[in-house]
């Protein structure tokens, strides 16, 4: 329902552990780079926005991605389901 950054129940490279693109290689998989998807910019939302928005950051990036990542998010709003 909504881009949410690295997501805090996948901390492995076999886990769904982000929203957004992860590129690895071999078996077992390494980790080459990952873009990730975060909610919002601009609001407090811990669990879902990237690690380096401010002034609220999300969750950190799991270890084996290290700094090998880019995190954006187009949302300077707050989060709004649409209900058709």
């Amino acid at each position: 329902y909504s881009p949410d950054g690295f997501d805090h129940g996948g901390r492995n490279i076999e886990s769904n552990y982000v929203d957004g693109l992860s590129v690895t290689h071999g078996r077992p998989r390494n980790h080459i780079w990952t873009f990730a998807a975060g909610l919002s910019k601009d609001y407090n939302y811990p669990n879902w926005n990237c690690p380096c928005a401010s002034p609220y950051p999300g969750l950190a990036a799991p270890p084996f991605v290290g700094e090998e990542y880019f995190c954006e998010s187009g949302n300077p709003g707050t989060y709004t389901s649409v209900v058709p």
